[in-house]
């Protein structure tokens, strides 16, 4: 560690992680300190009210990509570590031949792994710039943790002392078996006929959230349907090719108004819809229960294993006391109780309807790696849809070769025996940074956006506007919504947004809110306190509509950024909190990338002047990820399922 002279220290150091009775904390600890370094911009720019200069801790990240491969490099190598009698955590939760480790690695990375590495480097950062005598931080005890341990100095921590995360946000809390139980009495019973034959069908895989409104630009009419796999279940059954579905739920929105939706589903299917909770028998939940008693078993020895311990660090820091309620809440989560369910349910489902093709989108959820790998050991062969935008730094498409391929098969990460990918970049990325064998990733294009080449031909900017309410005259600000799992973020984001649009007398603002955004109420409320006037809430609308007609689009990030390019519209990208420097849209550049509210107002100022060679360097930037849109998508995965069918019934 860097020891400066006397002369050059400096007395004290103030991190300030959340705004709770801020005014009486800058009074009693901020007149003699030489840095106070906010958590974000709202913080930052509430300490400048009271008269104190700071700084965000983003400007401490000098290599975000860097950071975000690091962490990486972590979660993929931690499965492997021994921790409990020089067994790894992958191998003690393995279940009949799958690790549910794979269940839980997105969201252990995501919402901790990714955020906690991230701090340890921008800390490392302040303290590489100056030396500190002491350190005062608000509001974060993983900061305070991380800074008593690496850099042995004087700490101070003000905050809720029983305040603690989790990356765990649906606890069983003790009652697993009987929210089991609730769901297979609300969905398993809910079995509905169908006029489908079951002759070795195509099984297709599929969830409510993919069942939206659309306009049909052939009739002219809106009509609801499944944006994925509608239009290849039409084909398929034009093929003379039977197909069922099973349908996955996990969000409580819409589990209530599943059996309503499937109806619907099964009529537009002409195919049996059945929920995955039908095939859950008796015997599985009482297997299911077994099995959990002997998790919370492995759960307490883990935290008595010094190997556990050990296992936890990241550059010399210990983790454990920052992550062990994070455990705790990974093995007590409703996922987890469900585990050895999602396995043992697989069986079931491939023995009653034995299909001949396995079809799915979202193939790294839970049931879908369980279904996967029973298919493998059965010899069905398994086809993916690609659903988001496929990066370099995607955790569940970055993979160290042994574990898509390794000795044993147990600890292997599943994979379809095909994932049709939108562009060569998506191929490319699953080969090179996943793993993949040359053969599993196929270029088809997206199926979503197959109605689009005919759509554009057909838009008419008028009735559009017209129909959502849009004023002739304005410039029309699209928000396209993204299920933000940093509440934090969220609120900073849709904020600055909305102050931001009050200052804009010629602006009409339109917020399309994701599929899986249910309180749209949250948006009513920053209007109204904002004075916002000129805007519109759509949740159901054609999306490619919207992008049409507007003259700014802006994103946090995610997939509508890129198609916004797509169709030359200059685009704003919201990374207020440096937590998205990994993603494609962010990464390039390309858009304009806002991470201060101050900043906001000049880019959409600048966006409305954008010239032709910045869009155009866009267009062909959104083609390279996301593919072109000609139309032919779901015809290219319908004969690759056909074709495999055929060889699969030989």
């Amino acid at each position: 560690m860097w020891n400066p002279s006397y002369e050059d220290k400096m007395p004290k150091l103030v991190l300030v992680f959340d705004d709770y009775d801020l005014e009486s904390f800058v009074e009693e600890h901020c007149n003699d300190c030489k840095l106070i370094v906010a958590a974000n911009e709202n913080i930052r720019s509430k300490l400048i009210l009271f008269g104190k200069d700071c700084v965000t801790i983003s400007e401490f990240s000098k290599n975000p990509l860097e950071t975000t491969r690091q962490s990486l490099q972590w979660i993929k190598n931690w499965p492997d570590r021994p921790v409990l009698h020089g067994k790894s955590f992958k191998e003690l939760l393995v279940y009949d031949h799958l690790s549910i480790y794979w269940f839980l690695e997105t969201r252990l990375y995501l919402f901790r792994i990714q955020g906690l590495i991230q701090l340890v480097e921008q800390l490392k950062q302040i303290f590489s710039e100056k030396q500190y005598d002491s350190v005062i931080i608000k509001g974060n005890r993983d900061a305070y943790h991380i800074v008593k341990e690496k850099f042995e100095l004087g700490v101070e921590f003000y905050g809720d002392a029983d305040k603690v995360s989790s990356v765990s946000q649906n606890s069983h809390g003790g009652h697993g078996y009987l929210k089991l139980n609730a769901l297979k009495l609300i969905r398993g019973f809910s079995s509905l006929q169908s006029k489908t034959t079951d002759d070795r069908p195509v099984l297709i895989i599929t969830e409510i959230a993919n069942w939206r409104e659309e306009f049909d630009y052939t009739t002219g009419m809106y009509v609801k349907k499944d944006v994925i796999f509608s239009s290849i279940i039409k084909k398929l059954s034009e093929s003379s090719v039977p197909v069922r579905i099973i349908d996955f739920e996990n969000k409580s929105e819409r589990l209530l108004k599943s059996f309503s939706i499937n109806k619907e589903r099964q009529k537009n299917f002409d195919a049996k819809v059945e929920p995955w909770e039908k095939y859950v028998t008796k015997d599985i939940m009482s297997k299911t229960k077994e099995y959990n008693h002997k998790l919370q078993s492995l759960l307490s020895q883990l935290h008595e294993s010094n190997e556990f311990r050990n296992s936890l660090t990241y550059d010399g820091i210990s983790l454990y006391e920052i992550l062990k309620k994070d455990f705790d809440g990974l093995i007590n989560s409703f996922k987890t109780y469900v585990s050895s369910t999602f396995i043992d349910t697989a069986k079931v489902i491939l023995k009653e309807i034995n299909p001949s093709v396995i079809v799915m989108h979202d193939e790294y959820g839970a049931l879908q790696l369980c279904i996967i790998k029973e298919a493998s050991r059965q010899n069905i062969p398994t086809i993916a849809v690609q659903h988001g935008v496929n990066t370099e730094t995607w955790i569940s498409y970055v993979h160290k070769p042994e574990h898509v391929d390794g000795n044993n098969p147990d600890l292997n990460f599943p994979i379809p025996d095909h994932l049709c990918v939108w562009s060569d970049t998506a191929r490319s990325n699953l080969i090179k940074n996943g793993h993949f064998p040359l053969t599993v990733p196929v270029v088809t294009g997206d199926p979503k956006s197959d109605f689009l080449p005919d759509a554009i031909r057909r838009f008419d900017s008028e009735k559009i506007m017209s129909k959502v309410g849009m004023p002739a005259g304005k410039k029309i600000i699209l928000f396209a919504g993204q299920t933000l799992s940093n509440l934090e973020e969220k609120s900073l984001v849709t904020n600055s947004l909305f102050q931001t649009v009050s200052n804009m007398d010629d602006a009409f603002l339109v917020i399309k809110a994701h599929p899986n955004e249910y309180d749209l109420s949250y948006y009513e409320k920053l209007a109204k306190q904002n004075g916002v006037k000129d805007y519109v809430i759509l949740q159901s609308h054609n999306l490619y509509e919207l992008i049409f007609v507007s003259n700014v689009v802006i994103v946090p990030y995610s997939t509508v950024g890129i198609e916004a390019m797509r169709l030359r519209k200059p685009v704003i990208a919201l990374n207020m909190m440096g937590l998205h420097d990994d993603d494609p849209l962010i990464a390039s550049r390309i858009p304009i990338i806002v991470e201060k509210a101050g900043d906001l107002l000049p880019a959409i100022q600048k966006c409305l002047q954008s010239n032709s060679e910045i869009l155009d360097k866009a267009e062909t930037f959104a083609k390279s990820q996301i593919g072109m849109a000609d139309g032919l998508s779901a015809q290219r995965i319908t004969r690759l399922i056909v074709d495999t069918r055929n060889k699969a019934l030989i």
